[in-house]
């Protein structure tokens, strides 16, 4: 279910904002979760994408935590030939 404001906006408290490329790949390749929006932060110039809190999105970060302390957490990414 996704909770909305009176504006038909998604509310920010049900949001996870991601600034990692590699656990974005993560998400959308081998999860396929995929972002709800993205942007670029003003003040840094990372770029960030922003995912709808689910269980499902749940059990994907705690994986990629745990792949992380294993060190192996890198998504390789495909570039265009």
């Amino acid at each position: 279910m996704i909770i909305v404001d009176n504006d038909n906006i998604i509310k920010n408290k049900e949001c996870y904002f991601c600034y990692s490329l590699n656990l974005h790949r993560f998400l959308n390749k081998e999860k396929e979760i995929y972002e709800i929006n993205c942007g670029m932060n003003k003040k840094t110039n990372k770029i960030w994408f922003k995912y709808l809190k689910t269980d499902l999105l749940d059990k994907a970060l705690t994986e990629w935590q745990d792949r992380k302390k294993n060190n192996n957490y890198y998504i390789e990414r495909k570039v265009a030939k």
